[in-house]
């Protein structure tokens, strides 16, 4: 059980940081297509 609570307590964590990867590669892509 603390090993399942563990992996939930880290999947929002998880989710969060691609979510900010993805902006970031966006933001770069457009940033390159504007120059």
């Amino acid at each position: 059980e603390e090993k399942i609570n563990a992996l939930l307590n880290k999947n929002p964590v998880i989710r969060y940081n691609n979510k900010e990867r993805a902006k970031r590669r966006l933001a770069n892509t457009l940033s390159l297509v504007n120059k």
